[in-house]
């Protein structure tokens, strides 16, 4: 992937650039919810083999996706950034 298809995907699916790779944070209205989505997180994780970094605060969770075999976002960050957000629109309802 190029930097301006990575600047395309991050706009227009509200994801953001930083540092540490393509960042969002996912809001919910409980506390176990956010729990239950870190731990679908993990399955996708384990299934493709590749983990994001997590940080949760209470009903908060923070995902940020990189690649460091390569030490920058690539299509398997953008993919999984793709299966995040599929996996939030079931919470996203509760």
């Amino acid at each position: 992937m190029t930097t301006n298809d990575i600047n395309y995907f991050a706009e227009t699916n509200s994801w953001h650039i930083t540092n540490e790779g393509l960042s969002k944070i996912f809001q919910f209205s409980e506390y176990k919810f956010a729990i239950e989505f870190i731990n679908e997180i993990a399955k996708i994780s384990i299934k493709y083999n590749h983990h994001p970094k997590l940080i949760n605060a209470y009903a908060k969770v923070e995902l940020l996706w990189f690649t460091n075999d390569e030490n920058k976002i690539t299509e398997k960050d953008t993919q999984q950034a793709i299966r995040s957000d599929e996996i939030f629109i079931k919470f996203d309802t509760k």
